[in-house]
């Protein structure tokens, strides 16, 4: 077991302990009360379970992830209260591509009772910490009488501790679950197979077209960049172009580089280092 599958545990005993009154000393060890409507969370019966579940306040989470100057992971997850799951992965994530999976309805309900008892819904919409290059964490909660997301964006951390110990509460439920993925990242959907012209070649079929693409695909990021005269781009085993840029003297970052895919163009990475 890795620390972060221990980390719904402890996040939900802290906060559990932080938000309930301080028992007397000798006092008898009792079971936490679970207020209404979590009661089902801590029952061994479960008569209405679909009745539990629709008292709860929150229909949907969800928390993203942002890539950093670095390798910090990006994705999304999205839980509802019916046990569906969506998880989006992209750069530095655990697992990269699309994939589906079932939330327990008991976990669902720990999160509710969490976002209630951390002061979620009147936090302010973010917290920025005054430095650049760093990730940001966005969580999303959907109240069940709304149609809008309450939205609470946290850069680099600079949040109240509660709203930390809500993200990894999050991702303590998101470690636990079984993920299916529904297609690799860089297949595109069978209607496209099935319809229109692929060339033998690929999209994309030699270092200058991949060159091309990436300066396109780099210039609203980055502003101008350069590519270097000796070998610019390069095709792995997997049908994967891999261009290298440099950014203008002075400018931060260093190295470009974008990850093209040779048989249908779609864009795989992008991203700066040193």
């Amino acid at each position: 077991m890795t620390p972060r599958d221990l980390g719904l545990p402890l996040v939900c005993a802290g906060l559990l302990a932080w938000a309930a009154p301080p028992a007397p000393q000798d006092a008898p060890t009792v079971q936490p009360d679970w207020p209404p409507p979590y009661e089902f969370v801590h029952e061994d019966e479960h008569d209405d379970l679909e009745r539990n579940l629709a008292a709860l306040p929150f229909s949907r989470i969800e928390l993203e992830r942002t890539t950093c100057y670095g390798s910090c992971p990006a994705y999304t997850v999205t839980i509802e209260r019916d046990g569906k799951a969506l998880y989006v992965g992209r750069e530095w994530a655990p697992r990269e591509g699309t994939f589906t999976g079932d939330v327990s309805p008991f976990d669902f309900g720990r999160l509710c009772l969490l976002i209630e008892r951390s002061g979620f819904t009147k936090m302010a919409t973010e917290y920025l910490r005054p430095v650049t290059d760093s990730a940001s964490a966005y969580v999303r909660v959907w109240p069940t009488d709304a149609s809008e997301a309450i939205v609470v964006r946290d850069y680099d951390d600079f949040g109240p501790v509660e709203l930390w110990m809500l993200q990894e509460a999050i991702d303590g439920v998101v470690s636990k679950m079984t993920w299916t993925r529904v297609r690799p990242t860089n297949d595109p959907p069978d209607h496209r197979k099935q319809h229109g012209i692929r060339p033998d070649e690929g999209f994309v079929p030699d270092a200058e077209s991949a060159t091309q693409i990436a300066l396109a695909v780099w210039k609203p990021i980055y502003g101008q960049v350069t590519v270097g005269a000796q070998a610019p781009a390069a095709l792995s085993d997997d049908g994967v172009w891999t261009v290298k840029g440099m950014l203008p003297d002075g400018s931060v970052g260093g190295v470009v580089v974008a990850e093209i895919s040779k048989d249908n163009g779609q864009i795989l990475r992008v991203s700066h280092g040193t």
